[in-house]
């Protein structure tokens, strides 16, 4: 839910918040934000090998940044507890 409305408070003015997984049923967002920066907001189930390019592409041109954190896998419930309290920024991953 954060995620969503972070990233419809972060768009462009005219640009697109593609909405990707099922992480919450529901979401509330600003109508302030969707309708002055004119901002759309589109599901997707999948990408085309062409879009993959592209976002391949734009992550080894530096110019597409995730904010990614790796975590040891004994540390999952605790990584787990601060997630749940809206205190990861980006995304965690582990490797068994």
């Amino acid at each position: 839910k954060t995620t969503i409305r972070e990233a419809v408070s972060a768009v462009r003015p005219g640009g697109t918040v593609v909405l990707a997984g099922l992480a919450s049923h529901s979401f509330e967002l600003s109508t302030t934000d969707v309708v002055t920066k004119n901002v759309s907001l589109r599901g997707s189930t999948s990408a085309s090998i062409q879009e993959l390019r592209e976002v391949l592409e734009l992550l080894a041109s530096g110019a597409l940044k995730p904010q990614i954190q790796h975590i040891p896998f004994d540390d999952i419930p605790k990584a787990l507890e601060k997630l749940g309290k809206g205190g990861v920024i980006g995304r965690l991953y582990t490797e068994p």
